[in-house]
């Protein structure tokens, strides 16, 4: 029952992870699963093989497609609070309180970030998903990049794999996977604020990190303009 499901899956996940796997395509794999599984439940009914392994093999074969259906399911989204940080990109200054910091992003942190390396800061509203007191840059505020909504544009673009989206930890935990090919890491540290020297992160005078650092807890949300 799980070979044939296996095989698609694998499949869609070398596709991504070579070129941008069409919309069509990923449309065709989701499809295609719920048969392939029916196709070898009906194999596995009709062979010899012993009734305790029939049965191990259908429950995995239910769960697997559990598993992917389950992770497809928009959850409903809380209301966000209202941001405690404002970052205006172009003017390169953040705000807190009734504080402005000046910040550093990179030569192209302009526009809606799509992909890994290409050097975009993430607009709209952030959750801050987590808080390191060391890192390569000293403190660092974590925020939820990719999120839900980028993650199923990022499937239909063909950047993500059905695997990839459907992981659990992008729908029960509040910080998404870091390692996809949409980017991640991005997040606010110090450093310094000489320009354009991040790869879409938000990069502050050690000093004003630690008052960030220090005042900012995970779950609190930046707006990004």
């Amino acid at each position: 029952m799980v070979t044939m499901t296996l095989f698609l899956l694998l499949l869609d996940q070398l596709w991504t992870q070579w070129s941008d796997c069409p919309w069509y395509y990923a449309l065709a794999i989701l499809v295609l699963i719920p048969f392939a599984v029916l196709h070898d439940w009906r194999l596995i009914s009709n062979s010899k093989v012993p009734r305790r392994t029939r049965l191990v093999l259908k429950t995995a074969g239910l769960a697997l497609l559990s598993y992917l259906w389950l992770g497809l399911i928009p959850l409903p989204h809380a209301s966000l609070p209202e941001p405690v940080v404002s970052i205006d990109k172009a003017g390169r200054r953040l705000k807190f309180r009734n504080m402005t910091m000046k910040i550093a992003l990179s030569r192209s942190a302009q526009g809606t970030k799509l992909q890994e390396g290409d050097g975009k800061t993430p607009e709209g509203l952030r959750r801050i998903c987590s808080k390191a007191p060391e890192g390569p840059f000293g403190r660092w505020l974590g925020l939820d990049y990719p999120n839900r909504e980028e993650a199923w544009q990022g499937r239909w673009v063909g950047r993500l794999s059905w695997l990839e989206l459907t992981r659990w930890r992008w729908f029960w935990r509040s910080e998404p996977p870091q390692s996809t090919r949409l980017g991640g890491q991005v997040g606010i540290h110090g450093g310094g604020n000489h320009p354009n020297w991040t790869l879409g992160c938000i990069a502050l005078d050690n000093s004003d990190m630690e008052i960030l650092y220090q005042a900012l807890s995970v779950g609190d949300v930046v707006e990004i303009y």
